[in-house]
C-alpha cells in the first residue's frame, strides 16, 4: 500500500490531541457502560449469583487478557508499518491464529480447575460461550492494534464503544422483558461484547497485507506465547481476580461484595485507559528515535503520579468506598471501608505498573514482561492463600502486595534496558 492508498486519517505521523480526546472520551463511555451493566446485572440476580457472574466475568475476561497480547504485538507492528507507509505485515494474522489455539487449551485446563471451573463443568452452553468468546476476543484484539496502528482512530474507538454498548443493551433486554436469570445468559451478556468488530472487519482486512517475510512461525509462537503469559498472568491482578480469589478464598454470597469492589476499584484503571492504549505506539517512536532518557524521565514522573494519586484514593476510599459500593450494586453489598480503600490505592500503582511495562513491550523484551507478571502472580497469590487476615482483607492485601511488586520489577526492567541501549 502506498501512502496514497491510505486513509487520510492514517497519514498523520502520530497520534494527536484529537485523537487523544477521541480515545478518552471512548474509554470512558465504554467504563460506564461496563459499570451500569454490573450494577443492573447485580440487581437482577441474588448476591450469590453476582459472585458467580462475577467468577465468570474474571474468567472471560482474563482469557480476554492474555489475548491482548495480540493487540500489543499487533500494534507494534502496525505502528511501524505506518511509519514505514507499507501495510501490516501478515505476521499479524499468524500472531492471532496462534493466540487462539493457545487460548482453547487454557481454557481446556481452566476447565479441570476447581472454582471457576466448576461453572465450567456443570454447563456445556457455557463453555461452548466461553470457546466463542475465545476467538471473538482475539479477532477484535487484532482489529483495535491494526486501527489504532495505522492511526484509524474513529474505528478504533467505535469497537470500544461499541463492546461494552452491545452487553448493556442484551442485559437490559433481559432484565425489561423479565427473563429468569441463568448462568448462560449471563455468559451471553459477556460474550456478545467480544464481537463489536464485525462492523469495521472491511477496513482492518484492506490494511492488512500477505508478506510473512523474516518472520518464521518460531519467532511468532515466542512473540505470542510472551506477551500471552505476561498478560495473562497480569490479569490475575485485574479482571481475572475474582477467578483466582474464588479459587482460593471460594464463591459464595459473603465474598460478592469484595469481588464487586474490586470492579469499582478498577476506576483508577479506567482513568489511565486512554494513557494505556498510546503507550506502546509513544514508547516506540521514543526508541526509534533514540530518546531513552525521554522514556526514563516519563517512567519517573508516572510513578510520582501513581503514588500521589494512591494516596488520594486510600483517603476518599476509607470515607466513601462503602457509601459508593451500596449505591452501585444495592443496599445489600457491604464492605469494610479498610478492604475499599486499599483496593483503590492499589489500582492507582497498578495502573502505573501497567504503563511502564507497556515500555518492555516497545523494547520488545517480552520474556522480561513475563517475569515482572510472573513475580507479582506469585506474590499474590501466596498472600491469598497464607496471609493470617480474615478473606475480605487477605483479598485486599493479595491485592496491594500485587501492585507494589508489579511496580518495582517493571521499573528496575525499564531502566536497566534503557539504559543499556542508551
Amino acid at each position: 500500500m502506498t501512502p496514497a492508498d491510505q486513509p487520510e486519517e492514517a497519514r498523520s505521523e502520530g497520534l494527536g490531541r484529537r485523537s487523544g480526546l477521541l480515545i478518552a472520551v471512548a474509554f470512558f463511555t465504554a467504563s460506564a457502560l461496563g459499570f451500569v451493566l454490573l450494577g443492573v446485572v447485580s440487581r437482577w440476580v441474588t448476591p450469590e449469583q453476582t459472585a458467580q457472574f462475577l467468577a465468570l466475568w474474571g474468567l472471560v475476561f482474563g482469557i480476554g487478557s492474555a489475548l491482548s497480547a495480540v493487540e500489543q504485538e499487533i500494534v507494534r507492528l502496525a505502528t511501524n508499518a505506518h511509519l514505514d507507509r507499507v501495510r501490516v505485515p501478515g505476521r499479524a494474522l499468524q500472531v492471532t491464529g496462534l493466540a487462539i489455539a493457545v487460548a482453547v487449551v487454557v481454557v481446556l485446563v481452566i476447565a479441570l480447575l476447581p472454582g471457576v471451573g466448576e461453572l465450567l463443568r456443570q454447563s456445556v452452553l457455557v463453555a461452548a460461550l466461553v470457546f466463542v468468546a475465545t476467538g471473538g476476543f482475539a479477532v477484535q484484539c487484532m482489529s483495535r492494534a491494526v486501527l489504532l496502528g495505522t492511526n484509524q482512530v474513529t474505528a478504533y474507538v467505535s469497537v470500544i464503544v461499541l463492546e461494552a454498548l452491545l452487553r448493556l443493551v442484551l442485559a437490559a433486554g433481559f432484565v425489561l422483558g423479565g427473563v429468569a436469570p441463568t448462568l448462560g445468559l449471563a455468559a451471553l451478556v459477556i460474550v456478545i461484547g467480544c464481537f463489536g468488530w464485525v462492523p469495521v472487519v472491511g477496513r482492518v482486512l484492506r490494511q492488512l497485507g500477505t508478506d510473512t517475510s523474516g518472520s518464521s512461525l518460531r519467532s511468532v509462537g515466542s512473540a505470542v506465547g510472551a506477551l500471552g503469559l505476561a498478560n495473562g498472568l497480569q490479569s490475575v491482578q485485574v479482571t481475572a481476580f475474582p477467578a483466582v480469589a474464588s479459587a482460593i478464598l471460594g464463591i459464595s454470597a459473603a465474598m460478592a461484595p469484595v469481588y464487586g469492589a474490586v470492579t469499582l476499584a478498577r476506576l483508577p484503571l479506567v482513568a489511565l485507559a486512554p494513557v494505556q492504549a498510546m503507550a506502546v505506539p509513544v514508547a516506540t517512536r521514543l526508541i526509534r528515535s533514540g530518546r531513552m532518557g525521554d522514556l526514563l524521565g516519563l517512567v519517573a514522573k508516572l510513578s510520582a503520579g501513581g503514588f500521589a494519586c494512591a494516596a488520594l484514593a486510600l483517603g476518599g476510599g476509607w470515607l466513601l468506598g462503602p457509601w459508593a459500593l451500596r449505591l452501585y450494586m444495592g443496599p445489600g453489598y457491604d464492605i469494610a471501608p479498610a478492604v475499599i480503600a486499599l483496593l483503590l490505592a492499589a489500582s492507582c500503582v497498578l495502573a502505573v505498573a501497567l504503563l511502564i511495562v507497556a515500555a518492555l513491550i516497545a523494547l520488545e523484551r517480552y520474556w522480561t514482561a513475563v517475569t515482572v507478571w510472573l513475580v507479582a502472580g506469585i506474590a499474590v497469590v501466596l498472600t491469598l492463600a497464607a496471609a493470617p487476615l480474615a478473606p475480605d482483607m487477605r483479598a485486599a492485601a493479595g491485592v496491594v502486595v500485587g501492585a507494589l511488586v508489579s511496580w518495582a520489577a517493571a521499573s528496575v526492567a525499564v531502566t536497566r534496558e534503557a539504559r543499556r541501549r542508551a
